[in-house]
């Protein structure tokens, strides 16, 4: 999984993310991958609703950008889709994911 920004939940034990389509399944261990580098988490729960339902507060935590309305949020992301951007009435998928403990040697 990709992200394009460094966000600050990155470092929360639990975190969430959006995501159009659904690629991964409850108890999965995946590799996020960040600017500054890969993490591990895995998929605690996953749901799905429509793009113009996710509330504003989950918007704002996902994307570091509280200030923001839940429209201007839901546009950035589309911006995020280069070529073909979720409508408003995308089925979306949230993500909530737990970081997982560093490997040490």
């Amino acid at each position: 999984m990709k992200f394009s920004h460094e966000y600050r939940k990155l470092q929360d034990r639990l975190f969430t993310t959006i995501r159009e389509g659904d690629y991964y399944r409850e108890g999965q261990i995946i590799e996020c991958h960040t600017p500054m580098g890969a993490i591990k988490a895995k998929v605690l729960l996953k749901v799905q609703r429509r793009f113009n339902n996710i509330p504003e507060a989950l918007l704002q935590y996902d994307t570091d950008n509280p200030e923001l309305s839940a429209k201007e949020i839901i546009e950035e992301i589309q911006a995020l889709y280069y070529r073909n951007p979720p409508g408003l009435y995308t089925d979306m998928t949230i993500y909530l994911l737990e970081r997982q403990p560093e490997a040490r040697s």
